[in-house]
């Protein structure tokens, strides 16, 4: 009984780690960092210790391992994404999903982000290929949308001849997605990024 207690307040705070640090490097990312945002990132960093090593592996670890992979993408973070593109591999034809917290879709999705931290560009193209077909699949358009958004930046990145149309094409179904839920701070960043584009290709 008291194990049992244990562990789940350990798998608790586990998660709660994972999501802080992943809303605190999103929230760095776009007002700026403070001792908040320092504080919280440190606690969710602990989780990296030992390959990550204190995540309880249970039936909440693939969706806290989600949150971790998009916390190292936005952080820039390449030893910590290495280590959980080996964890989450295994995964990829997975959806990570809490029945307690929500659905965060296609691991392939993560293990794009994580591949294209480590400047893995070709795999990174094949994990976001898998991402959008599941995604799609499953009926998921808030995080087909997320993999679009994703999957253009990723293309501009790697920069070869055909990469920048497509990825134009990509931020526009995202954008459209986006409008149409009503998600509003997202499709202001596709806008924002669409625009940035026309004027790149038009230099």
């Amino acid at each position: 009984m008291l194990l049992s207690k244990t562990t789940s307040e350990v798998t608790r705070r586990s998660r709660a780690c994972s999501a802080r640090g992943s809303y605190t490097a999103r929230r760095g990312q776009d007002e700026g960092a403070d001792r908040l945002a320092q504080s919280r990132t440190e606690r969710a960093s602990d989780l990296a210790r030992d390959d990550f090593s204190a995540l309880p592996f249970d039936q909440e670890w693939l969706y806290a391992a989600s949150l971790l992979a998009e916390t190292a993408t936005t952080l820039g973070d390449r030893d910590r994404a290495k280590v959980l593109y080996r964890l989450l591999v295994p995964w990829e034809t997975l959806g990570a999903v809490d029945t307690n917290e929500g659905f965060r879709g296609s691991v392939s999705r993560d293990l794009g982000l994580l591949a294209a931290t480590l400047e893995r560009w070709d795999e990174a193209a094949r994990h976001f290929d898998d991402a959008l077909m599941a995604n799609e699949r499953m009926g998921l358009r808030p995080w087909l949308a997320h993999t679009q958004y994703d999957y253009a930046r990723v293309l501009f990145a790697r920069g070869e001849p055909a990469d920048a149309e497509r990825a134009e094409n990509l931020l526009d179904a995202a954008l459209a997605t986006y409008r149409e839920l009503g998600m509003h701070g997202y499709a202001a960043t596709a806008a924002a990024s669409r625009s940035s584009s026309k004027r790149t290709r038009s230099m």
